[in-house]
C-alpha cells in the first residue's frame, strides 16, 4: 500500500519477498542479539491478527530502497511498538519520522508504547540513548514514569498521550500472548 502523507509503499516481511534478506539484515544491524527474537519467532507471532511485522519502501526511488522496518502489537487501547529501524544510510532523513506518523494514522484511537534504553550516563553508547530519547520525544513520546523489564534488562518506557496505564498496557499484552511474552512494568528506578 502506498500512504498519500508519506511517499513510501508498506508491506508485510515475508520469507518470500525479494528484499527479505535485506530487511533481516537492517533487523541484525539496528538491535543488539540481546534485544532481539529469532526472525522465524517473529514471522510466526506476525500471523496474529493483531501484530504486524512491515517493512517500507521508497516509492520515489529508482527500483525499490528499504527504507525501515516495524514490529507492532495491537494490544487494547495500545499500539506496542517492540521495533522500529531505520536504514542507516537514511537515517536523519526524516524517514522515522515518517513512519511514526503513519502508524498514528492507521491506529488514530490507539496511545502508541515503546521502550529504549535506559538513560545510563555510563553507558558507553549514552550519546546515542540521548539522541533516542530526542527523536521519540519530538515525535509526541514522553516518558510516563514506568520502566520495562525482560528477564533483568530494563528499559524505559515511552508513549503518546497524556496518561499511561500500565497495569492495562500489561493486562492487553498478557491476553493477547498468554504466557509466552515475560516482562514486568514497574514504577522507573531513575
Amino acid at each position: 500500500m502506498t500512504s498519500e502523507a508519506n511517499i513510501f509503499t508498506v508491506r508485510p516481511v515475508l520469507k518470500s519477498d525479494p528484499a527479505y534478506a535485506q530487511v533481516a539484515a537492517l533487523y541484525k544491524e539496528a538491535f543488539p542479539f540481546k534485544e532481539r527474537f529469532s526472525l522465524l519467532t517473529l514471522r510466526a507471532v506476525a500471523r496474529k491478527k493483531a501484530v504486524d511485522f512491515l517493512a517500507y519502501f521508497d516509492a520515489s526511488a529508482e527500483g525499490e530502497q528499504l527504507i525501515g522496518l516495524t514490529y507492532t502489537i495491537a494490544a487494547g487501547d495500545y499500539l506496542y511498538i517492540l521495533y522500529l529501524a531505520v536504514n542507516k544510510e537514511l537515517r536523519g532523513g526524516g524517514w522515522g519520522t515518517r513512519i511514526l506518523d503513519y502508524l498514528k494514522q492507521q491506529f488514530p484511537h490507539k496511545q502508541l508504547v515503546l521502550e529504549i534504553e535506559p538513560l545510563d550516563k555510563t553507558a558507553g553508547n549514552y550519546e546515542q540513548r540521548l539522541a533516542r530519547l530526542g527523536f521519540y520525544e519530538r515525535n509526541g513520546f514522553k516518558r510516563v514514569g514506568y520502566d520495562f523489564f525482560e528477564g533483568k534488562v530494563r528499559y524505559t518506557v515511552l508513549a503518546t498521550g497524556d496518561a499511561f496505564n500500565a497495569d492495562a498496557f500489561s493486562r492487553a499484552l498478557r491476553k493477547l500472548f498468554g504466557g509466552l511474552y515475560r516482562f514486568k512494568i514497574l514504577p522507573a528506578s531513575d
